[in-house]
C-alpha cells in the first residue's frame, strides 16, 4: 500500500516539475497590432439651406475640420464669404 502512493506521489511531482519548468519556457502573451488610420471623420461639413425670392435655392456649406464657408447660390460656381475660425486675440 505505502509502494502505491509513494509510485503516485513521485508521478504527481514529476509532472509538477515538467509543468513549472516547461510551462515557463513558453513564449509571453504579445499585444495586438496597432489599430489601422482612423477613417475620415464623418460629419465633416455642415449645410444650412435657403432660398432666394422664392425660387432660387441656396446653401451655406461650413467645414468643421478648417472653419471655411462656402456659399452656393443656384447652379453657381461655390464662393468663399468668410471663416468661422476662432479669431485672433486683441492685441
Amino acid at each position: 500500500m505505502a509502494r502505491k502512493f509513494l509510485l503516485g506521489g513521485g508521478l504527481l511531482a514529476v509532472l509538477l516539475a515538467a509543468f513549472v519548468f516547461l510551462g515557463s519556457a513558453r513564449q509571453p502573451a504579445q499585444a495586438q497590432p496597432a489599430a489601422a488610420a482612423a477613417a475620415p471623420a464623418v460629419g465633416r461639413y455642415q449645410i444650412s439651406s435657403f432660398v432666394v425670392g422664392g425660387q432660387t435655392p441656396g446653401a451655406y456649406i461650413l467645414d468643421t475640420q478648417t472653419g471655411e464657408v462656402v456659399q452656393v447660390v443656384g447652379r453657381n460656381e461655390p464662393v468663399r464669404v468668410g471663416s468661422a475660425a476662432k479669431p485672433p486675440p486683441p492685441k
